[in-house]
């Protein structure tokens, strides 16, 4: 009886609606605040496309009321949605702007297709979204610099003293041996001294003339 009732006044308001003008926005509402909601970027693929269809805004209206989450003995993650209170379907008609007929039918693929758990009880319904990620908070450690030491910027206030520059050390030369009186080295050497000496007086000699 509950549910022909809600198909009754369903094809009333759709009759009513069908020839009124499209409402527009009192000017002193406000307009919506700018306000985001995590959903999970697999919505995207082809096999939740093809079974949610057009009912997708249902499942995100429901995902921006999770209010909190819960962890069945399972494992799984329920969002509840308005906190697990009950709700008709009337106020998501009237949020999303759609007719009473077009919620029931995206709320009840929703729930065939196992993305909604839905009771119904005498206030209304209640409704759980499955593997709810809204309130999940994963625990990321944020990079860390890499340490280095830290330099003083205000030298006059330094304790440790400056190091000394050091010289650079002069390249030691070998030392040449000198030969023995007597030796075949030393008198060739004598030899050339002698004519260095006898070469340097005939420069001489020729610069006087």
């Amino acid at each position: 009886m509950e549910k022909l009732a809600e198909i009754v006044q369903g094809l009333m308001q759709e009759k009513r609606g069908a020839g009124s003008f499209p409402r527009t926005r009192p000017q002193s509402e406000k307009p919506t605040p700018f306000i985001t909601f995590p959903v999970s970027i697999g919505l995207l693929e082809e096999k939740h496309v093809e079974a949610m269809g057009i009912a997708v805004w249902c499942f995100l209206w429901c995902i921006n009321r999770v209010t909190m989450d819960k962890i069945d003995q399972n494992g799984e993650r329920w969002g509840q949605v308005l906190g697990g209170c009950r709700f008709s379907h009337q106020r998501i008609a009237d949020e999303l702007g759609l007719t009473l007929r077009s919620v029931r039918y995206q709320m009840d693929c929703l729930k065939t297709a196992g993305y909604l758990r839905i009771t119904r009880g005498q206030g209304g319904q209640q409704v759980e979204v499955r593997h709810s990620i809204k309130w999940l908070r994963r625990k990321t450690q944020p990079p860390q610099p890499d340490k280095k030491p830290s330099e003083n910027k205000n030298p006059a206030r330094s304790t440790k003293t400056p190091e000394m520059p050091t010289k650079p050390q002069e390249p030691v030369m070998p030392e040449i041996p000198v030969p023995q009186a007597g030796s075949e080295p030393a008198q060739m050497m004598s030899l050339a001294e002698a004519l260095r000496k006898k070469q340097s007086e005939r420069e001489q000699v020729a610069i006087k003339n």
